[in-house]
């Protein structure tokens, strides 16, 4: 069968080093999952940070703006952090993500590096199940939730695992339902509740 995504872009978590060069083992990850993805008959677009933090030349690149409008599936190499951060920044544009696990918990970002091929092959043709998570807007001004600091210590917010302001007394933060959606893809028989109960290793030994 023919993959049913025609362009897909690879986006890596880029942490660089104080010798200024990404991790070897997401260089080779990036590598491995490009190149599988170009042999499938897709068009591989690599997003242009990660491409400059591993310095990968093979393929063209783009920025996550140019990638939401171009391409039809991203890729994402690293844990849920940074799923749901590319998810963010995708979000406007449609374009659903797959996850490919190099953290420590990987609930959204589901598929293992390790043999990775053998659970992304059939997903490029179509088989994956789609989860789709609204998304939350944080306004200075008007909106469904707000929280206002009155006293006692500072405080900072945090959604989703990611910062997103330290706030002092008498601060305002309103909290409200973004018209955009993320789009995950995973395994035919994914379930975000069997993956938490085999990652925290519930019931075992019962």
């Amino acid at each position: 069968m023919q993959p049913i995504f025609h362009s897909i872009a690879v986006i890596g978590k880029y942490q660089k080093s104080r010798a200024n060069a990404a991790p070897q083992t997401l260089c080779q990850a990036v590598r491995n999952i490009a190149a599988f993805v170009r042999a499938q008959g897709c068009e591989v677009t690599l997003d242009e940070e990660t491409a400059g933090s591993i310095q990968l030349t093979d393929y063209a690149t783009r920025d996550l703006d140019d990638i939401g409008r171009h391409c039809d599936l991203g890729l994402v190499i690293g844990g849920d952090g940074t799923m749901l951060s590319v998810g963010r920044r995708l979000a406007s544009h449609g374009t659903p993500l797959i996850g490919i696990n190099q953290g420590r918990l990987g609930f959204i970002t589901d598929i293992p590096l390790e043999g990775f091929e053998a659970t992304l092959a059939p997903m490029l043709v179509g088989d994956y199940e789609e989860d789709v998570r609204p998304l939350m807007h944080v306004l200075p001004d008007e909106g469904e939730v707000a929280i206002e600091l009155l006293s006692g210590r500072e405080a900072s917010a945090n959604f989703d695992m990611q910062s997103l302001a330290q706030l002092k007394q008498g601060d305002r933060v309103v909290v409200q339902r973004s018209p955009y959606s993320a789009c995950f893809l995973h395994p035919v028989g994914w379930s975000y509740f069997a993956t938490l109960r085999n990652k925290l290793r519930w019931n075992e030994g019962a």
